[in-house]
């Protein structure tokens, strides 16, 4: 989805198992997730439940949903827009079945 100022855009890419983020204007990658997060993991249409970035425009959290060969583990990925670093994350094996919102929304 589109960044609230609307000059980014998130997308997320199967064929390499990574976060993408584009220029709304010239089409140009910005970042993509440089930890490899969903690597090894069994790709499906409902992999990402929800995203929100930050009110900066600076970083993403989205909640997902990885199957592998330990079985579902759903998390929670907060991640830099501009550099594509993981800033933090955890993982519930009970899943998040929730939206993901920044603090005052």
């Amino acid at each position: 989805g589109f960044s609230r100022d609307g000059k980014r855009v998130l997308a997320y890419a199967p064929e390499v198992f990574a976060l993408l983020v584009f220029d709304a204007a010239t089409g140009a990658m910005v970042s993509k997730d440089a930890g490899g997060h969903f690597k090894g993991c069994s790709v499906n249409g409902d992999m990402i439940s929800d995203a929100a970035w930050s009110p900066d425009n600076e970083r993403v959290a989205l909640i997902y949903k990885c199957f592998n060969k330990h079985g579902a583990n759903d998390g929670v990925l907060v991640f830099s827009a501009t550099t594509g670093q993981k800033i933090t994350s955890f993982s519930a094996h009970g899943g998040f079945n929730s939206r993901v919102a920044w603090d005052g929304e």
